[in-house]
């Protein structure tokens, strides 16, 4: 029996006491004022009541004061456990709640939050004003147009920022999740403030370690290529028909080595900002075809064909056309390696509403169900190691996301096993201002 139903049988039990004790009140009443109507009487009547009295408080207090009593203790005690649980396991994560009311332009905040911003109880911020105020000058309008954002689109946020403190700079990351009214006022927004400067310290460092072994295998890359292209060629002679089946070997595995080496500095460029995404007004029908064609080679070797279907006016958007032709590469590949020979990979390019639709849509084997959850993440192959995904870094659909999300596009995929894949990517479509001129310029 749970407590709620031990504290219920406690009160039917006092309910059936009150009515036996009430009716040996009433009982007694009755018959005095029958029977004996003397000063004794009337006494009599007095300590019985007195007497129904008592029993009915010792009643309540025995049977459900004392024990709501100790309930209570117990729930208390159990509290303050989790609380102080709470506590400790912010101090060891470095992170703390805060809670913002808009009706009354308050902050509150946990004593991890205040440890975190070197604040006391007198220097909380009153508002969120005076929250910002409190951020590295380079970060607050970024915040504010996080926050603002998230209201107008009633979302949860995720930000980071700096604060300059007396021990040095330190970086926080916020999350928020805002509850709002059913005519679309806000009340209030949660969340939670870690310290993340070691964390971005970390990731600075292998950054730099990464670009930098990158950059210095290029140049030995670049040698190695040169000289077996050479050999390839017959520059230095002709080669025994061994040594050109080595030759084609290195000259293979070169080329992947390249790959992997230019997928990780995009992936590192892309991940830190320093990517630059130059957008000119474009027709994704050349674009699919330039990546067809760079594409068909591949496809061919594996017994794949290709097929496009576009519409008949072109879809202009503005975008990096290289960016572009390296996401259609990477999905084109991908179709071709995981079909079977024989197989035709299609590439559709519509209209859906505002945006340039483009679907890569392949019959082969399909995304395994335990492994579409962790598709776009970096260094996933989401099918077992065969001779086809050997050739794979883990990194293309990685870029490909980060690639189509600079452009404030998407890309998503459907999937059955044994059935295919679909990826469709979405990308705003170039809307044009026409003027006096036979030129069209791109909004």
């Amino acid at each position: 029996m749970n407590e709620e139903a031990r504290i219920l049988s406690r009160w039917t039990w006092l309910r059936r006491a009150g009515v036996l004790v009430g009716a040996a009140i009433g009982s007694s009443v009755i018959f005095l004022a029958v029977g004996d109507h003397s000063v004794g009487g009337l006494l009599s009547v007095i300590g019985v009541a007195l007497l129904s009295a008592a029993a009915t408080i010792g009643l309540c207090d025995v049977l459900v004061f004392r024990p709501i009593k100790r309930d209570y203790s117990g729930i208390l005690s159990d509290t303050r456990s989790t609380r102080d649980m709470l506590e400790e396991a912010g101090k060891i994560g470095k992170i703390g709640w805060w809670k913002y009311d808009f009706e009354a332009d308050r902050v509150e905040a946990s004593e991890e939050v205040m440890r975190l911003f070197g604040l006391d109880a007198g220097s909380l911020p009153r508002s969120n004003k005076e929250f910002l105020n409190l951020l590295h000058p380079l970060d607050r309008d970024r915040v504010y147009e996080t926050q603002r954002a998230a209201l107008r689109d009633h979302g949860s946020y995720e930000v980071e920022y700096r604060l300059e403190l007396p021990w040095g700079t330190r970086w926080f990351h916020q999350r928020a999740r805002t509850e709002f009214l059913l005519s679309g006022w806000a009340i209030s927004s949660f969340g939670t403030i870690q310290d993340i400067t070691e964390a971005r310290a970390a990731e600075a460092e292998r950054a730099a370690f990464v670009g930098k072994v990158t950059h210095e295998l290029r140049t030995p890359l670049t040698s190695i290529s040169g000289s077996l292209a050479l050999m390839r060629e017959g520059a230095l002679g002709e080669l025994p028909p061994r040594a050109k089946s080595v030759c084609e070997i290195a000259h293979k595995n070169c080329r992947r080595l390249g790959k992997l080496v230019n997928d990780i500095l995009d992936a590192e460029k892309l991940a830190s900002g320093e990517m630059k995404i130059v957008r000119t007004r474009t027709d994704l029908t050349s674009v699919i075809e330039d990546a067809v064609q760079s594409s068909e080679h591949y496809a061919s070797s594996l017994d794949v064909a290709i097929e496009v279907e576009r519409p008949p006016e072109p879809v202009h958007v503005l975008c990096d056309r290289d960016r572009i032709v390296q996401v259609m590469n990477n999905l084109l590949s991908n179709a071709a390696k995981f079909s079977d020979a024989g197989a035709t990979v299609r590439v559709r390019l519509s209209r859906v509403g505002g945006m340039a639709r483009i679907d890569v849509i392949d019959r082969g084997a399909g995304i395994p169900v335990r492994a579409q959850s962790t598709v776009f993440d970096r260094f996933t192959q989401a099918h077992e190691r065969t001779e086809r995904t050997m050739n794979g870094t883990g990194l293309g659909l990685n870029i490909a996301r980060a690639i189509i999300e600079a452009h404030e596009g998407s890309i998503s995929f459907e999937s059955q096993e044994g059935e295919g894949t679909t990826f469709s990517v979405m990308i705003p479509l170039s809307v044009t201002v026409v003027s006096n001129s036979d030129d069209a310029v791109a909004a």
